[in-house]
């Protein structure tokens, strides 16, 4: 119970940073492609938060019905979905972005392209 509790604070608190971040990336006004990968991480972030909400809640209400135990347990695997969709997205494009970095002139922090 006390980690159900824990879990549901935890997701909350991502969940509001996930808010703050998407207000943040409207105020800047993050356009391009770019801007759409980044606001896509966003909501699949914020996705996975609810759905991590909605199961720690439901896991902490004391309601007594035969389905509600099988609820929190639904919105956790939802939530793990969410979350490993978003964590193969960025392995996927974290290649791209090294190879355009590549391809406009090398990476930031090597020392050697640049002296070349």
């Amino acid at each position: 119970m006390y980690f159900s509790i824990a879990g549901t604070i935890l997701s909350a608190l991502s969940f509001a940073l996930n808010i703050w971040s998407l207000k943040d990336h409207f105020l800047q006004k993050q356009l391009g492609l770019a801007g759409q990968k980044k606001l896509t991480k966003i909501c699949l972030d914020i996705t996975s938060n609810v759905s991590f909400l909605i199961g720690g809640i439901a896991s902490i209400l004391p309601l007594e019905s035969s389905i509600i135990p099988f609820v929190p347990i639904a919105f956790f695997i939802l939530g793990c979905a969410f979350m490993a969709t978003n964590i193969v997205r960025t392995m996927i494009s974290k290649p791209q972005i090294e190879e355009n970095n590549n391809v406009k002139g090398g990476h930031p922090g090597n020392s050697e392209a640049v002296r070349t």
